[in-house]
């Protein structure tokens, strides 16, 4: 559940915008805009993307991970407040913390947590990220073929300030 809650905490974590400096020693630099996205943000829904055409084929809402706190810092310091569900699908009113850092190559798009977690920004506001995530089997919601056309199809996590 842990792991869970952190994939979901580095999905929030790719809001912020950052590139690397001219001198390629890959430190991140802000870039105009992104104090605009740090802060705190939860997922709000999650967007089932047919994975041929790439239209949306359905949504659903966050269960006890809609309750889960991402706090995303300028200095690549995120922290993650989550609760945990219970097995009869209750969330638990004490939540735990789970910190880490995380970067943002804004070529690709892609924002990296605990340096082994990649997700695809695809696109962000003031006030709501989308990130596409790949494969985790940790969610429901992930792994599943939504319109029974044999492939499995993407998800899109929105999160909102």
């Amino acid at each position: 559940m842990k792991k869970t809650i952190f994939i979901l905490s580095l999905i929030t974590a790719s809001v912020f915008n950052f590139s690397c400096s001219s001198n390629d020693d890959n430190t991140p630099e802000e870039t105009p805009g992104a104090n605009a996205l740090i802060g705190d943000w939860k997922i709000s829904k999650y967007l089932f993307i047919n994975n041929l055409n790439g239209q949306q084929i359905g949504s659903a809402n966050p269960d006890c991970s809609g309750k889960n706190l991402y706090q995303l810092k300028a200095n690549n310091f995120l922290n993650i407040r989550m609760y945990k569900s219970t097995q009869n699908g209750a969330c638990l009113d004490t939540p735990t913390n789970d910190d880490g850092q995380w970067t943002y190559n804004s070529g690709s798009k892609m924002i990296t947590f605990y340096g082994d977690a990649d997700y695809k920004v695809k696109s962000v506001s003031n006030t709501q990220l989308e990130i596409e995530s790949f494969d985790e089997g940790y969610v429901d919601y992930f792994d599943k073929d939504y319109n029974n056309d044999g492939v499995i199809d993407k998800v899109v996590t929105v999160l909102t300030k």
